[in-house]
């Protein structure tokens, strides 16, 4: 099988054009973004089971959490702490109190282990009531490996959008705040990709390869060490989680061909939903977690097909007469849009839509550009994409009400990679500054508003890291990995 890696920014220009926003040019190779040498780095726990459940970390009445707290200089010496929950600072200043790898290595949870500094393993997956989450989770290699980060959303905490309830710790409002990495993967060659939130937006699903091969692994907002969900040889990727919080569709090589996959995040326990000798790939959701979209290749051509769960009936939706690609239900279930590429063979895909039974095709993006990336807005008023329609790659909206377009952002820089915040009015999207990548917000409307430089929209990170492919909504992230696979 042939495998890419995942090639993560670096500050050359040229490289960060060749590597990520030439993506879709072509059409992509049959594989995975998976990377050539995966690392072998083994997590702390890859029995899934609860490395500590008797301690999990929790409030009591007077809003007490349970830390362990490394002493700088002693960090052989951990002890265990309750501390106010007003102490734990996420934001990471922690000026008299304490935080996440704050002193010598602080975490949540009881010390765990004679001179543990490695976090708590999260606690058995309980999904909780749906709620829109005011953070997102994105790509970062600030710790040398890339890892995947929550960021919570400045806008969203001061238009009154409620923090999901996390049973340790609670974010500090503000852009940049309750910057946490969830995924927490170490070792040579080590990469999290591809960030799925839960409904109730306090744990993510992502694939990672620090088991010698793509596994699914479950991380927690509140930054306790991730849950392995799948054991397989083969790769198992682009993970998504059911809307009804009780299973994540992903596809696996197990079997020699690509194949859906659903895993209980309960007992874990892995079923097969398709198989055979073609692929099939990149699983979506229905909003009532009875269907699922995917793709196949079963015809010859790329396809896509709609899984009915009760009974396991698959319908072709496609017409035969493009390959089509990473299809997306609308949020309340009528539309699908996806990609499609002519069958001439053009390098170009263009962002299309159909009615849920594969009817009304129509294409929305200019087809002299080539588009990938698509999201939905949470009204449904309006699906986001990122296209080289004038050159340098940039961030559309097309309005289904008015069959408008607006080009988000200018061509002064490479942007990509859109999602949306829970009003559906503001769009997440990474743009490159200074040779180096960065996530921006910026109102999606008016729809003929003129396109916006990086420099007039609102920053949210900042560092010298390579920052990139946020996700919020929909909850699957394409960029990393969806988008590239054909």
């Amino acid at each position: 099988m042939h495998t890419k890696s995942f090639g993560f920014m670096t500050r050359a220009a040229v490289g960060l054009v060749a590597l990520f926003f030439a993506a879709g040019a072509a059409m992509p190779s049959s594989a995975p973004l998976l990377a050539d040498k995966p690392g072998t780095g083994t997590p702390a726990n890859t029995s899934g089971t609860p490395a500590n459940t008797s301690g999990t970390p929790g409030e009591t009445s007077d809003k007490k959490i349970t830390i362990c707290h490394i002493p700088p200089g002693n960090t052989g010496n951990p002890q265990t702490l309750s501390i106010s929950i007003n102490a734990w600072r996420t934001d990471g200043k922690g000026e008299g109190g304490h935080g996440p790898g704050l002193h010598g290595g602080d975490y949540l949870g009881p010390c765990v282990g004679a001179g543990a500094t490695a976090p708590a393993t999260m606690p058995a997956v309980s999904v909780g009531p749906s709620v829109c989450g005011n953070w997102v989770f994105y790509h970062s290699n600030r710790t040398g490996n890339v890892n995947i980060f929550r960021l919570e959303i400045a806008s969203l905490s001061s238009a009154g959008v409620a923090s999901p309830t996390l049973s340790a710790t609670e974010p500090t409002p503000g852009a940049g705040g309750g910057n946490i990495d969830i995924s927490q993967g170490k070792g040579a060659g080590v990469q999290d990709i591809s960030p799925a939130h839960a409904p109730d937006d306090v744990d993510a699903a992502f694939a990672t390869n620090r088991d010698g091969h793509w596994e699914i692994y479950i991380g927690s907002a509140a930054g306790f060490a991730p849950l392995r969900l799948t054991n397989s040889k083969g790769d198992n990727t682009s993970p998504m989680w059911s809307p009804e919080g009780k299973s994540i569709v992903y596809e696996s090589t197990r079997d020699g061909s690509k194949h859906i996959y659903l895993a209980d995040v309960t007992t874990h326990q892995e079923t097969a939903l398709t198989s055979g000798k073609a692929d099939d790939i990149n699983p979506y959701w229905s909003p009532d977690s009875k269907k699922i979209l995917f793709q196949s290749n079963r015809d010859g051509l790329w396809q896509i097909y709609e899984l009915t769960l009760d009974g396991m009936a698959t319908k072709a939706l496609s017409d035969k007469n493009s390959n089509d690609a990473n299809p997306q239900y609308s949020p309340d279930g009528s539309q699908i849009a996806f990609r499609s590429y002519p069958k001439s063979g053009s390098i170009n895909a263009v962002i299309s839509t159909m009615s849920v039974d594969g009817t009304n095709r129509q294409e929305i993006s200019d087809p002299k550009g080539n588009a990938l990336n698509l999201a939905w807005s949470p009204d449904m008023g309006l699906i986001a994409y990122q296209s080289n329609l004038t050159g340098a790659s940039a961030v559309y909206v097309y309005q289904i009400s008015s069959k408008q377009t607006r080009q988000v952002t200018d061509g002064s820089t490479q942007s990509s990679a859109p999602t949306w915040t829970c009003d559906s009015s503001t769009l997440i999207y990474t743009s490159v500054v200074n040779g180096n990548t960065q996530l921006f917000q910026t109102p999606a409307l008016p729809i003929d508003a003129k396109p916006v430089k990086a420099a007039d929209a609102s920053e949210l990170t900042g560092d010298n890291a390579t920052n990139q492919n946020p996700e919020n909504f929909p909850a699957v992230e394409d960029a990393s990995h969806r988008s590239r696979e054909q």
